[in-house]
């Protein structure tokens, strides 16, 4: 993935990590959640209204991603909490 300035994405959120943590944790859920729902998109299933883990398992009843990767997504969600797992 790459963001709209054709830099990849993992550089831009290394930047935005290093100014502020919470936030690239933020972004970096953002984009886990565009690419799901593109994931479903090109394989003609409804992406829904929920959101990352709704469609992480919906990916998973299409076959479309490994259970692994719905873990992966739920970890992601502990961490975009305000609280955290830190706290």
């Amino acid at each position: 993935m790459t963001s709209a300035g054709g830099a990849p994405d993992t550089d831009r959120l290394r930047e935005i990590a290093r100014a502020a943590p919470a936030a690239a944790v933020l972004e970096a859920f953002t984009l886990i959640e565009e690419q799901l729902r593109q994931i479903l998109l090109d394989a003609g299933v409804d992406a829904g209204g929920g959101g990352a883990m709704q469609m992480a398992r919906r990916a998973l009843e299409a076959g479309l991603v490994r259970p692994e990767t719905v873990k992966a997504v739920e970890g992601a969600a502990v961490l975009r909490e305000p609280r955290g797992p830190w706290a």
